[in-house]
């Protein structure tokens, strides 16, 4: 059994990557045991040798694959089904809408995404704009919402709200005033 692990080499810098490698997995004690400075590899003996050569190891592998019967899963699949980044932007969408009606007491019907903007964050932050249908006067209104996406970790939503009207407001006498160094 080995285990990816990641190690810096030489001095340790800010800008410094780690490269992964191999480690073979020895069992060094349980929590308990304080005494674990009995290493595998320090106190290797003759017996412990490779008893093959890795070509010979890699053909008994094989061997033993080929030989080996399919395991039944009960019909479980441990592989995630393919997404398009417009179905994740749908579902993460929906996820935030049924957070907003639960929260607000509405019954808002999600329709379709209209435009989406992400930056990277240690997995991605969506900015997404959808359409949803108001159940009260049948007209599509927009709503907004913003995601933390990660592989590794649950999604966290951040908000979800209607979008915000943003109309330009210009009083007349700004319109109709004039300075001596501005050209209108």
């Amino acid at each position: 059994m080995f285990f990816i692990c990641y190690s810096t080499y030489g001095s340790m810098s800010l800008f410094e990557e780690l490269c992964p490698y191999l480690a073979s997995a020895y069992y060094l004690g349980t929590p308990d045991d304080f005494e674990r400075e009995n290493y595998p590899y320090i106190t290797r003996t003759e017996k412990d040798e490779p008893q093959y050569t890795i070509e010979q190891e890699i053909s008994i592998q094989t061997n033993k694959s080929k030989k080996a019967s399919p395991v039944d899963l009960n019909g479980h699949s441990f592989v995630k089904e393919p997404e398009t980044s417009g179905d994740l932007l749908g579902r993460l969408s929906r996820k935030s809408l049924e957070g907003y009606n639960e929260e607000e007491n509405t019954k808002y019907g999600f329709g379709k995404v209209v435009k989406a903007n992400f930056h990277s964050v240690n997995g991605y932050m969506f900015f997404i704009t959808f359409e949803v249908m108001d159940p009260y006067d049948n007209l599509p209104k927009l709503f907004q919402t913003r995601v933390h996406y990660s592989s590794h970790r649950p999604s966290t939503y951040y908000f979800c709200r209607p979008k915000p009207d943003l109309k330009v407001f210009v009083p007349l006498f700004l319109e109709n005033m004039s300075h001596p160094g501005l050209n209108y």
